[in-house]
């Protein structure tokens, strides 16, 4: 049957297919991850229809994580922004050419979430949280935080703000933090005869591993990660010394 039907409106329990959702994904997957038969047990999301009180702050502060709007296959050296470095080190240059881009204070701090044969991608931080979205959104307390296997909140918004839907996103890395064999031959192949873990962007569970391994001739993002934290911006960018260039620039 057709995905469209809804489960005949909701009243058949056959092969009929309908649209499901996933409970611990946000943009897009949130409502739509896949097709079911009408058949299998779900649960069902339900939603208050009426007004509430007033949400809390979800401002918070520490080092800044974000999705690259950068994509490339898995030999990293190629993607433009690498800045001629090969391997992790082009993945490293890859987050700071786009924080600088996307106005991020103190873009050389930030390292890319990857892992090789020679480093975790755990033991690449010596910083030890919190990590927070742009928005202000928790991501993780601590690196302990990163890798008990959930995080608060998924990493889906890039350096220029913008929340993005389920992407792939090149790590090498598996859910503890450590190496998971499949890397590009170091993030130096795109050969389909390759292989990469990959994370999803928008998810909490399995952020840093989907559960299986992909082809490196596969476009990836990378998750960017910051060794300093960020508290309130007083002055921010050139503001300070009056480069008045930089007065429409905000800062997340």
């Amino acid at each position: 049957g057709s995905a469209s039907a809804a489960c005949s409106d909701w009243t058949s329990a056959t092969t009929d297919q309908t649209f499901v959702g996933s409970p611990n994904r946000s943009t897009h997957s949130w409502s739509l991850y896949g097709s079911t038969n009408c058949s299998t047990i779900r649960e069902l999301l339900c939603m208050h229809a009426g007004g509430g009180p007033d949400l809390p702050s979800i401002l918070n502060y520490g080092g800044l994580a974000f999705v690259t709007s950068a994509s490339g296959a898995g030999r990293i050296g190629d993607w433009p922004e690498a800045g001629g470095h090969i391997g992790i080190e082009a993945a490293d240059a890859v987050c700071r050419s786009r924080a600088a881009a996307g106005g991020l204070r103190f873009p050389e701090s930030f390292k890319a979430w990857l892992s090789t044969s020679s480093v975790d991608a755990i033991d690449r931080f010596s910083f030890n949280g919190p990590w927070v979205r742009l928005d202000g959104v928790l991501i993780a307390q601590s690196k302990a935080d990163l890798v008990d296997g959930e995080i608060f909140g998924p990493i889906n918004q890039n350096e220029l703000g913008t929340y993005i839907q389920n992407y792939f996103i090149l790590t090498g890395t598996e859910s503890d933090g450590t190496w998971g064999n499949d890397d590009c031959a170091g993030w130096t192949s795109s050969l389909a005869t390759d292989d990469a873990i990959m994370g999803r962007a928008n998810g909490v569970l399995r952020w840093t591993d989907q559960g299986y391994s992909s082809g490196c001739d596969l476009a990836g993002r990378l998750f960017c990660l910051s060794e300093v934290a960020f508290g309130p911006v007083v002055f921010y960018d050139d503001f300070e010394t009056a480069t008045t260039g930089a007065w429409s620039t905000t800062s997340p």
